[in-house]
């Protein structure tokens, strides 16, 4: 009741219903509320014995602020500490854009009309916005990626293109890029409002890197569900020939990361992600065997 009370009192009105959201893969508190003067607000919550869901919501606070007004990520309202008697809590308390995730598995139209938003959204971006040092793509995710194909060879998940996919991830570590990417996108970080309008949401590791990484992260489950992913690659307009074996270096480093990830165990207050991540694994092989005649 707390931390409800000081919502209720940052908003200006009471709260008349609360929808949680089932999308997506950490265990913090995410619903839409509804307030009696009629308003809708979207809020994410995380308590002091999750520190490092605040420490994540504390970042996305602090990247939101730089992204420039073009940018379709819904706008923060509010940011609002609470200490009760039982733990500390950080809300974020966002504009409710309204709409829906993607349905699953894609659509072509809705890959279409997500594609096109995030080219929007990658030329936005580029040159990343001023105001701070952004991580590179590849530093913020990739670093141990010896590490990842060291246990992906003793777990023996790929024994016929170990080696390969290991060279490419390597060499994929000399990535560069000027566009400031989302880094995370995937449909359950995408809504769609009434009008068709595409939102980005959770930027929790915004980072620098080339213009066709966001296209290339979301394309990966696209080109899982059944549309062709190079297809998708060529439409975006955003990828030229010269950039053909570093997207394969992506896609072998993303390989290794979901592999080793998904070997992990299963991380407090979210049993779906190991399964998400093998998924993925999966998807990032097959896609990756077939760009190389593998």
């Amino acid at each position: 009741m707390e931390v409800r009370e000081r919502i209720e009192a940052v908003v200006g009105s009471p709260v008349r219903t609360a929808v949680s959201q089932g999308s997506g893969y950490t265990p913090g508190f995410a619903s839409r509320l509804r307030l009696a003067d009629g308003r809708g607000v979207f809020v994410k919550a995380a308590s002091s014995d999750r520190g490092w869901l605040v420490e994540a919501y504390r970042t996305e606070a602090q990247r939101l602020e730089l992204l420039p007004l073009a940018v379709p990520a819904p706008r923060l309202q509010h940011l609002v500490e609470i200490a009760t008697r039982h733990g500390s809590w950080l809300v974020l308390i966002f504009d409710d854009v309204g709409g829906r995730p993607p349905r699953r598995p894609w659509l072509a139209a809705e890959a279409d009309l997500v594609l096109a938003a995030v080219r929007d959204l990658s030329v936005a971006l580029t040159p990343a916005p001023a105001g701070h040092r952004w991580e590179r793509f590849v530093q913020e995710f990739f670093t141990r990626t010896n590490v990842y194909f060291d246990r992906i060879a003793e777990l023996g998940s790929l024994p016929d293109i170990g080696d390969q996919t290991r060279s490419l991830a390597l060499a994929g570590l000399e990535l560069e890029g000027v566009t400031l990417v989302h880094s995370d996108l995937r449909d359950d970080n995408i809504l769609i409002d009434m009008s068709g309008r595409v939102w980005v949401c959770d930027w929790n590791f915004p980072t620098r890197g080339p213009i066709w990484a966001d296209t290339l992260t979301v394309a990966i489950a696209m080109h899982g569900d059944g549309l062709n992913g190079d297809d998708l690659l060529a439409r975006s307009g955003l990828v030229s020939p010269a950039d053909e074996e570093m997207i394969d270096g992506v896609l072998a480093l993303l390989l290794g990361y979901f592999y080793f990830s998904s070997s992990e165990a299963a991380p407090d207050g979210s049993p779906f992600l190991r399964a998400h991540q093998a998924w993925y694994a999966r998807v990032a092989e097959d896609w990756l065997r077939q760009r190389r005649g593998w």
